[in-house]
Parts: structure tokens; sequence; C-alpha cells
């Protein structure tokens, strides 16, 4: 609406990543929710590990990790010096539960390790870490395009997770209800990966 906030960044720029969120604080005056949901995949056709470049796994592995990993970091240290108790949630992907030839599905094992690890660090600080996992969902990601038949082979119930679904479980994590939901990754997968693997 009219009222609507945001900020652009880029992050592959770790070192904005401090004034960014002093810019974020100064418009919204604190923060005690982060939802990060950056990620991306190669698109190359008949991607393989054996013909993935350097290029291609540092573009990816930047992104989906490395910008996670500092970004929340970040975060933390502004929380834990404003003494802000809240929530960090990370958009994942049901990739993590799936064999890592892929710099994507590579960068999502990484994300699960640090779902748990920054749990674990920032607890005590009353900050609560989670993630969502989803499968294949109903997005630009998937070459889903609004009003297609949300169909697909890509899981076991054959058809795309809707972003509102999703959106749902990440309201949950980040209210009162989600705090004894810790270091978790919640997987919204329709079934790969926990009862079918590809």
């Amino acid at each position: 609406g009219d009222s609507a906030k945001f900020l652009e960044m880029n992050l592959y720029d770790v070192k904005s990543f401090k004034s960014k969120i002093e810019q974020a604080v100064n418009l919204f005056g604190k923060i005690d929710i982060c939802v990060n949901s950056a990620g991306k995949h190669i698109s190359k056709v008949n991607l393989d590990f054996l013909t993935t470049t350097v290029s291609e796994y540092e573009e990816i592995m930047d992104l989906n990790l490395k910008s996670t990993y500092f970004f929340i970091q970040e975060i933390a240290k502004y929380m834990i010096s404003s003494k802000i108790k809240g929530h960090i949630l990370i958009i994942s992907s049901q990739s993590a539960l799936e064999p890592a030839w892929s710099p994507y599905r590579l960068s999502k094992w990484g994300i699960k390790g640090i779902t748990s690890g920054i749990a674990q660090k920032l607890l005590p600080y009353g900050i609560i870490v989670n993630a969502i996992g989803p499968g294949p969902t109903a997005t630009s990601m998937q070459d889903y395009r609004e009003g297609d038949n949300i169909y697909t082979t890509g899981n076991t119930i054959e058809r795309y997770t809707m972003p509102d679904e999703i959106a749902e479980y990440a309201k949950l994590l980040v209210s009162e209800l989600g705090n004894t939901i810790i270091g978790d990754t919640i997987y919204m997968s329709g079934g790969r990966g926990i009862i079918e693997i590809r």
C-alpha cells in the first residue's frame, strides 16, 4: 500500500550490511523480526556436477550461504546490543534433505547447519532462530506464472506449495507460538526429501 517502506540491498556486498541495518532501524524504529529469504539456482540446461564451474559455484554460495551468515551476524549484533529479544527466520529448501552435488543443494545443507548452530549461539540472548524448507513452490524460480496450473511432478502430492502457505508458517514461527521451536527447519516439501528422494 501507500505506507509501505523498503530498502534495496546488494547481498553480495557483505560490507554494506551494517549500514543497511542502521538505515532500516532509522526507517522502522527497531528490528525484532528478521526473515532472510534470498536464494538462487544456477540457470543452466543440463546442470551436472562434472560441468559446474568455479564462477557458478561462487555465485550461488556467496548469495545463498555467505550473505545469509554475515547478514544474520550483523542483525544479531544489533539485537544483542539493543537488548532486543526476537526471531530470525531463514527461508531454506527441502534440497537440504537431498544428495548435495549441486552448489544450490550444498548451500542449503549449509543453511541447515547455520540454522541450528546460530540458534544455539543466540538463544541465551532471547533470539530464536528457525528455518522453513519449501519444496517446489509456485514462484518464478520454478518458472511459475500467476494463473498457471499448480500441478507438478516435483513432489509426492503433485502440486506446488503456494507462497501464501509458506507465509502462514513464517508468521507462526516468528510469533510467540514459535517460541518452543528452536534451531529447527520446518519442511513444506509435499513429501519430497521426506518420504521420497529424487
